[in-house]
């Protein structure tokens, strides 16, 4: 399994098939801000970073059951964790603050593991 790096898009920039973009705009963005005093892509302003985050990862779950473009997004950055060193996601977010893309860092880690556990249990199964 790849190691998963979130980047500032404003201070760095990625490129290639182990790069993703989850800012607003892409279809892995999160549709929830906390930001008020200025114009969005969010679709609804919630109090606090935390709440647009936690409000996410509902969101997450729900989009990857019945979104195909976002589990579309979500199967190439498992296959890009599958089949690279590095993976880089990338937001407007600084790295000092929390961020959506973390909860997607998160559940990519999980789908990984949980997908190299089954490949060693059915070769376990073929050898035996």
């Amino acid at each position: 399994m790849s190691k998963i790096k979130r980047y500032c898009v404003l201070k760095e920039e990625h490129n290639g098939d182990n790069a993703f973009r989850v800012h607003r705009g892409y279809p892995l963005g999160n549709p929830y801000t906390h930001i008020k005093n200025k114009e969005t892509k969010a679709m609804v302003i919630v109090k606090t970073r935390e709440e647009a985050i936690d409000r996410y990862g509902r969101y997450f779950e729900n989009s990857l059951k019945l979104n195909p473009e976002f589990k579309e997004e979500f199967e190439r950055m498992v296959d890009a964790c599958m089949n690279n060193d590095e993976v880089w996601i990338g937001c407007y977010c600084n790295m000092d603050e929390s961020c959506h893309a973390d909860y997607i860092i998160k559940r990519l880690r999980q789908e990984c593991i949980k997908r190299m556990v089954k490949n060693v249990m059915d070769n376990k199964q073929k050898s035996t």
